[in-house]
């Protein structure tokens, strides 16, 4: 139930309109969150075209994964020894 105090509107899903209302709601929200995004897919690709914006920096060194598999160590003991996930490692090893 949602109770709105100003004006007082309370919306507890008995009434055709308090149902509608609600889908109003969520339908202002979803293209709200919709926008946002494109504004913000906008703003990364403006920066990109000035060079500004190069996402994020590299975390795994895929040198350092490919010696310890070449070590003979498995997945598991690499993700460990580097503070990795062990999908990472995978993604490494595949590319």
């Amino acid at each position: 139930m949602l109770h709105i105090h100003d004006p007082a509107i309370t919306f507890d899903g008995t009434d055709f309109m308090s149902e509608v209302l609600l889908t109003i709601f969520g339908l202002v929200g979803s293209a709200e969150k919709f926008f946002s995004k494109a504004r913000q897919r906008r703003g990364i690709e403006a920066a990109r075209l000035k060079g500004v914006y190069k996402g994020r920096p590299a975390t795994i060194d895929p040198a350092r994964v490919r010696e310890l598999r070449d070590q003979g160590l498995g997945a598991t003991q690499i993700a460990r020894s580097l503070k990795i996930g062990r999908a990472s490692v995978y993604r490494v090893l595949a590319a």
